[in-house]
């Protein structure tokens, strides 16, 4: 039986259609990610699911009995909890184990020594064994450890948390809690690089069934196996992860297109034949015809949803050096995020900033724009550089401002035609364009600021977080419309394949110190240790012969990452070959010399970075075989 059905359900938003007739069944051991564009009814459904909202018609099951954990985007605590108590509150059976078996202790210390009391402490003593409750503090620190927060904060009280802290706690709480569903809605937003990952082994090993809202490719191809995208109000279920939903919906598009146009020809032949035919010697077989075409079920026309059009303006060509930190630190108190950092930035260079959360990668940029100076050295911009600064908060928006005014602001100069049609472009249309800041989603808040940053010329671009509320559509817009931009890019991002879409080189900060990485993600990624993945670690064995053989493990451990992260990136590689093979296969590029000979070089050079891999997975995969 699924854990929860839904039959046929509608939900309508003033004349706005958000589901219709919507019909799904999630069962045991699903593992679905939830896509689609900002406004499609992702977390309506995500409610209807949980009873939080009820759809307006048809119906929905859920099997008797069966716990259902939904991450709330606004959080609920209670007042004066700790960090540490919060997680707790998610292993509440076990808690409540452990009170009865404090409770019973006390009687039999108090001479209560009845064979009904011993068998009850004997009953409850054997559940709470058999749910691990001996080891709860220690899984509690791990789901901690793992989510970014150290020993040293497992005291700290709610009240003072961030709101990014507390989302993070809250995913911890829902995560110890283990329930049969997990609905989780966009879980990574408020994670960095080594959360997101922890998050990733995490869900491999949870033995309960997930739905997960996410815009984070890498994520989703990860962590489900199975992709349900709502598109104008309805289900579609794609059997695999992300690159195989892009690869498949790709595939049926064209696959409708091409019996669209197929069926459209023979429409016009058969309408061609009735209008020549329907008075003349073949009467009957044109009103054969005329029926036979009344009745047929016509194709519907592929869809095609707007995507937002991101260009960036040219400035002025600047000088070679753009700028340059030269020992450059800052600390808040006893808090040290970087001491003595030095970088250079080229024109042309792609910049990735990377790091745990309060790290200090804002503070770094925003010394680069020159609003945070630093404790020690200098921050220089190059001859002739001009600055757009994206900052993830937003707050270089107005609230109280109209959408047009607001863009508007940034070139006075242009007519309100100018700036109406510039801003269809970023999907703002029609009465759309006069609804003020405040009221609109982080989706449609970071739009406007996107417009604002493109609409004037720039050579240097510092982003915070550029990919936050956007969804996968912009989010690819965005990458297209920055690897066109002939400038300098700086910017923080968790976006795995954002990073590896675009960045030359990567800035490292963490603990206090940095690193200067050449290449994107996965170039980086091997390079630090990520947490435990909240397993039980094994006690070494054998004394100082377990202590002389730390380093080989150490190495053999790294080895074993490095192949994970190989297999991952090979079949990432062949997935675009796949790509580039159906590209090549189209008949109109028999006369585009051009493109064709593109398309060849991308696939050659591809399957040469799959044999160097190979190469390196063989090499790691014989050390290890010695090394056993």
């Amino acid at each position: 039986m699924p854990h929860i059905q839904v039959e046929n359900i509608s939900k309508t938003y003033g004349s706005h259609d958000v589901l219709k007739n919507i019909s799904w069944a999630i069962d045991q051991g699903d593992r679905i990610g939830l896509v689609g564009r900002n406004g499609c009814g992702k977390t309506t459904l995500l409610h209807i699911l949980t009873g939080e909202l009820r759809p307006d018609s048809g119906s929905i099951h859920r099997a008797r009995g069966h716990r259902i954990g939904y991450l709330a985007q606004d959080p609920e605590f209670v007042p004066g909890s700790t960090v540490l108590s919060t997680i707790l509150e998610g292993f509440g059976d076990l808690l409540d184990l452990r009170n009865q078996l404090t409770e019973l202790e006390t009687r039999m210390a108090g001479g209560h020594d009845d064979p009904a009391t011993l068998e009850a402490y004997s009953k409850v003593h054997a559940r709470y064994e058999h749910l691990n409750g001996y080891s709860l503090e220690a899984r509690a620190g791990a789901i901690l450890d793992g989510l970014g927060f150290p020993p040293a904060e497992h005291e700290t009280e709610i009240e003072i948390l961030s709101g990014g802290q507390k989302n993070r706690l809250a995913l911890g709480r829902l995560l110890a809690s283990a329930p049969d569903v997990l609905l989780l809605d966009e879980p990574t937003n408020h994670l960095d690089l080594r959360a997101i990952e922890w998050l990733e082994r995490f869900l491999a090993d949870y033995e309960g069934t997930y739905v997960v809202i996410s815009h984070d490719r890498y994520f989703l191809d990860r962590a489900v196996k199975s992709i349900i995208e709502i598109e104008s109000t309805r289900l579609r279920r794609y059997s695999g992860n992300y690159s195989f939903y892009v690869t498949e919906k790709a595939r049926q598009v064209s696959q409708q297109k091409s019996t669209y146009e197929a069926q459209q020809a023979s429409i016009s032949r058969t309408e061609e034949y009735i209008r020549r035919n329907i008075a003349g010697q073949k009467t009957k077989q044109a009103k054969s015809r005329r029926k036979a075409l009344e009745k047929m079920e016509r194709v519907d026309r592929p869809g095609s949803e707007k995507t937002v059009g991101l260009k960036f303006g040219i400035g002025k060509r600047g000088g070679d050096r753009v700028f340059q930190a030269e020992d450059i630190s800052k600390a808040y108190g006893d808090l040290v995020l970087f001491e003595k950092l030095n970088l250079i930035a080229w024109r042309g260079d792609r910049i990735g900033v990377v790091g745990p959360n309060g790290a200090g990668k804002s503070t770094l940029l925003k010394m680069l724009t020159g609003s945070v100076e630093p404790d020690t050295g200098w921050v220089s911009l190059g001859h002739d550089v001009e600055v757009g600064y994206y900052d993830q908060s937003r707050i270089d928006l107005n609230p109280t401002r109209t959408i047009i005014e607001e863009v508007w602001s940034v070139t006075p100069e242009s007519t309100v035609t100018e700036i109406r049609t510039y801003l269809g472009a970023f999907l703002f249309s029609g009465d759309e364009v006069e609804s003020r800041i405040q009221h609109l989603s982080g989706g449609e808040q970071s739009r406007v600021a996107l417009a604002k940053l493109v609409r004037r010329p720039l050579n240097l671009l510092v982003l915070d977080e550029p990919t936050n509320h956007l969804d996968i559509p912009s989010r690819e817009a965005l990458e297209a419309a920055l690897k066109q931009f002939q400038g300098t890019i700086v910017t923080i991002s968790h976006d795995r394949y954002f990073l590896n879409d675009l960045i030359t080189r990567l800035l490292v900060i963490d603990r206090g110190s940095y690193r200067l990485v050449d290449g994107n993600y996965d170039s980086v990624q091997h390079l630090w240790d990520p947490p435990d993945a909240g397993r039980p670690k094994k006690p070494a064995s054998g004394g100082r012969k377990a202590g002389r053989h730390d380093q080989s493990d150490r190495i053999n451990a790294k080895h074993r990452k490095r192949i994970e992260t190989i297999e991952a990136e090979i079949a990432r590689f062949e997935m675009e070959i796949s790509k580039l093979d159906t590209e090549l296969r189209r008949e109109d590029l028999a006369t585009d010399w051009t493109r064709l000979i593109e398309l060849t070089d991308e696939k050659t050079r591809l399957q040469n970075e799959v044999e160097i891999r190979i190469k390196e997975w063989d090499d790691l995969e014989t050390s290890l075989q010695e090394a056993d």
